[in-house]
């Protein structure tokens, strides 16, 4: 068996530049103070690079909440109590408001209700450092058509991002009556985790 020979596409210096099996490019990269590993892992012995770790310790938060829903007007759902309101955060933050311990995204709410609502709003309301309450106007909103009774309906918020620190409460306009409504809602925490 021949053996094949190990080189650098160009001279080793502070840059990264791929290794090479005789004429083959390998995903490894050499540079003077590195060696880097750009290949998103696949096999379970494969090495991966920092990023992807960073990434992939990011972890989700699942919160429940339950509440009689029976309003037509805006409501914020009660995340750490079974009370729901229906007027502005800045009289009931406590029933509510949550705080941010970590960067990240709000990415999903699930709703289910006992009434059919119709179309409905669900938002995401936050405040910075400083302001007491989360804002009564939401800085993310989903709307989905809630046609059918006792059906989860799931608002897919994608990249309603927030900051450690934050002040947050997620609210739903239904344009019906919800009545007896279960809701859960992820968070996703980004990872390298810097909290407050």
């Amino acid at each position: 068996m021949s053996s094949k020979v190990l080189s650098i596409a160009k001279q080793l210096d502070n840059n990264n530049h791929p290794i090479l099996v005789e004429d083959e490019i390998c995903p490894l990269e050499i540079s003077k103070n590195s060696v880097q590993y750009r290949k998103t892992p696949s096999d379970p012995d494969d090495i991966v690079n920092k990023k992807y770790v960073d990434d992939s310790l990011a972890f989700r938060e699942i919160m429940r909440s339950n509440f009689a829903g029976s309003s037509t007007s805006i409501t914020f759902i009660p995340l750490n109590t079974i009370v729901e309101r229906t007027t502005s955060m800045s009289t009931y933050n406590e029933y509510c408001g949550i705080i941010a311990p970590y960067d990240g995204q709000l990415e999903r709410v699930i709703v289910r209700s006992e009434a059919v609502p119709g179309s409905t709003i669900c938002g995401l309301h936050k405040s910075a450092t400083g302001t007491e309450t989360p804002s009564d106007t939401a800085s993310y909103t989903v709307t989905l058509d809630l046609s059918v009774d006792d059906t989860p309906y799931i608002f897919e918020f994608g990249n309603a991002t927030f900051s450690a620190g934050e002040i947050m409460a997620i609210s739903l306009d239904p344009s019906a009556n919800m009545n007896d409504t279960n809701v859960t809602v992820i968070f996703r925490y980004n990872s390298p985790m810097v909290g407050v």
